[in-house]
């Protein structure tokens, strides 16, 4: 079975910045909104998968630390990441976009999921998402050149690095002004 990465960009305002002089942005991450919403990141790289997150890691290559889900979080990066629970289905026809609260209580109890809140709701992590992690722009770039660069620090001619460097060119170009700082949210599933 494949192990897909889901990934999500996020920004905020280095503290201290103005967005302008009306207007003062709060330091809070915000989605960068340019990797369609719920949709898995590009190919299986297993090994930017091993040096992000120790995922599918046959190689012992060293990895970035293990942080998990932010708790800062942004609004849509949480969103991804679960589902609304609802107590009951009301109409057989209703979007099934939800979890059960039974559902989401046996997987809470058993250690697959967790409680979250969103804009005032309660959400449940999906239990088939495993080994959440983050990483700066510069860690990106750092796993990024582990895995596709050779010895001399060449791309090698095998490696196909495109998705992963314009997914570091997007994140360089939001902190390119010097304003922003920016983020990759990511989580696996089998």
């Amino acid at each position: 079975m494949g192990c897909d990465i889901h990934l999500r960009l996020e920004k905020r305002l280095k503290k201290g910045k103005v967005w302008n002089k009306y207007y003062t942005e709060k330091c809070e991450w915000q989605s960068c909104s340019i990797i369609p919403f719920g949709r898995t990141w590009g190919d299986r790289i297993y090994g930017m998968f091993a040096a992000l997150a120790n995922v599918r890691n046959r190689w012992n290559i060293e990895h970035i630390p293990i942080r998990g889900l932010p708790n800062d979080a942004c609004i849509d990066t949480l969103e991804c990441y679960g589902k609304p629970i609802k107590d009951e289905i009301k109409d057989a026809y209703e979007d099934e976009d939800f979890f059960l609260t039974s559902k989401a209580e046996s997987w809470v109890k058993d250690g697959f999921s967790r409680y979250y809140e969103v804009r005032g709701r309660k959400y449940c992590s999906n239990p088939d998402y495993h080994s959440a992690n983050w990483c700066t722009t510069q860690e990106m770039e750092d796993c990024i050149n582990k895995i596709f660069k050779d010895e001399k620090g060449n791309f090698s001619p095998t490696a196909e690095p495109y998705e992963w460097l314009a997914l570091l060119g997007a994140m360089k170009g939001y902190e390119s002004t010097g304003e922003y700082e920016c983020r990759a949210v990511f989580w696996f599933d089998n």
